[in-house]
């Protein structure tokens, strides 16, 4: 399993996760490490969307963004 720095690509999403094929393309990138088995998506109890990475750290994707959880 080959993981990456996830801090570049939270980094790349956070101002620019509104527009649509900036977004898609954040959305892809993040969709890479959970193919490559270095984060998995979460539904969290209030239905957002989580992404939880093998080292730790916790996001949740929002429309006007991505919060670090932990």
């Amino acid at each position: 399993m080959t993981c990456f720095n996830t801090e570049r690509y939270i980094a790349q999403a956070v101002p620019k996760a509104s527009g649509g094929a900036e977004r898609n393309a954040v959305l892809r990138c993040l969709q890479g490490l959970v193919d490559d088995e270095c984060a998995s998506w979460w539904i969290n109890e209030a239905g957002g969307t989580e992404l939880h990475f093998v080292d730790g750290k916790t996001f949740l994707l929002q429309d006007d963004g991505i919060v670090r959880l932990r």
